[in-house]
């Protein structure tokens, strides 16, 4: 009888702990929900820029802003509101970044040549826009000119403050999980590097932040009642103006490589740095050795080009754009070259956009995307299938 009452209070005592541990469940999840409304403060910030817009729930949050799904009069919109005092911490945090990049320079000699405190200062001019939207408003705007006859398009911008940014609002994330149609997504694969080659080659002006989440899919109906995919770049802040001569030296090294010529394409390389006064005496041997670089980079080569670079034939054909950034880098380094800032942003771009294009299913570099808008001349294209450089029309045409 005794341990039949012990064995009931101890039950009713478990009983109890666990209804206790659901309640503090129950509250995590309230705060949970709680924190993901509007607070009263962003309400008002929104409510003083565009009395007719609401905030509806926060779709998420990074280092800049949050982002909350709404209205702006009864119309579906995306609405980022930045974070407060983002601009003092992003401050603090490139002094501690200027701080390690000059102890490394001071350990390792070597690293000046790859211009680090020359490149946060970039990269720290990047971030810094970020935090007014009226420059990432200014850059949407731009590229909607840009994309006004392509298969891409940015959100229309309804309202643009310092601090908010109300914009039209399925991911590239969201389509990779959902859809397995290999003929779609070799689709979308065309189509975003076809755009990347257009925004170097022909409007010189980058989206620099091409992740996954940056980049939306949506389904059109065509013309025949097909399913033609429409893709939308979204955060615009991080956007990179190139240089025509960056652009002009970028199109003689292509022109190099159109012609399987690695020392065309090196030479090409190696006056970009010069005239940016990176390089002051180049050796004889520097193009040759970036020519062949950028050859292997470009196309399907045969092994006495890869092999100069590569152990084997798998290491070759796996290589992206961050591994040829990583040898040009060690080739700049050895000849004492300062590696030019604007050349560093857009092959980091470069590789944004390629991580992309990998999570679609498909090994492909998007330099080679670059190759349609350099082959108008017919000379080109006689020269180019006279070279002997094995490379298909996929390759070529990016089809």
């Amino acid at each position: 009888m005794v341990a039949a009452e012990a064995a009931a209070t101890h039950t009713g005592e478990r009983e109890e702990e666990e209804e206790g541990e659901e309640k503090e469940q129950e509250q995590s999840l309230a705060v949970a929900v709680v924190s993901a409304k509007p607070s009263a403060e962003d309400a008002a910030l929104v409510r003083a820029m565009a009395p007719n817009a609401d905030l509806k729930r926060i779709l998420g949050a990074g280092c800049i802003a949050r982002v909350y799904e709404g209205t702006l009069v009864g119309r579906p919109v995306a609405i980022k509101i930045r974070r407060d005092n983002v601009e003092e911490f992003l401050q603090l945090d490139f002094q501690f970044l200027r701080f390690a990049a000059s102890l490394a320079e001071t350990l390792w000699p070597n690293l000046k040549w790859l211009m680090l405190q020359s490149a946060l200062q970039d990269f720290k001019q990047y971030m810094l826009s970020q935090v007014d939207f009226r420059h990432e408003a200014s850059n949407l705007r731009r590229f909607a000119e840009n994309f006004h006859h392509s298969a891409a398009q940015v959100p229309k911008v309804f309202a643009a403050s310092e601090q908010v940014l109300i914009m039209e609002g399925q991911s590239l994330s969201t389509f990779l999980q959902q859809e397995t149609d290999p003929v779609l997504r070799k689709k979308v694969w065309s189509m975003l590097s076809d755009q990347a080659a257009k925004m170097v080659l022909v409007d010189n002006f980058l989206h620099a932040d091409l992740h996954p989440g940056n980049i939306l899919v949506t389904m059109e109906r065509g013309r025949l009642g097909s399913v033609v995919p429409k893709l939308t770049f979204i955060d615009a802040g991080m956007a990179l103006e190139l240089p025509k001569a960056l652009v002009g030296q970028l199109s003689l090294a292509m022109h190099g490589a159109l012609n399987n010529n690695a020392d065309q394409l090196g030479q090409a390389l190696v006056d970009l740095h010069c005239a940016e006064g990176l390089c002051v005496d180049p050796s004889p041997s520097l193009p040759h050795r970036l020519g062949v670089l950028g050859l292997c980079c470009v196309f399907t080569c045969d092994e006495p080009l890869w092999s100069q670079l590569f152990k084997t034939r798998a290491d070759y054909i796996g290589a992206r754009t961050p591994e040829y950034f990583h040898r040009m880098a060690a080739i700049m380094t050895e000849h004492e070259v300062r590696v030019s800032p604007v050349l560093w942003s857009l092959l980091t771009s470069f590789a944004l956009v390629e991580g992309s294009l990998h999570e679609l299913g498909f090994k492909t570099n998007v330099m080679r995307a670059c190759l349609p808008y350099l082959m108008s001349n017919p000379v080109d294209i006689l020269r180019r299938a006279l070279a002997g450089v094995q490379c298909t029309f996929s390759e070529m045409l990016n089809v």
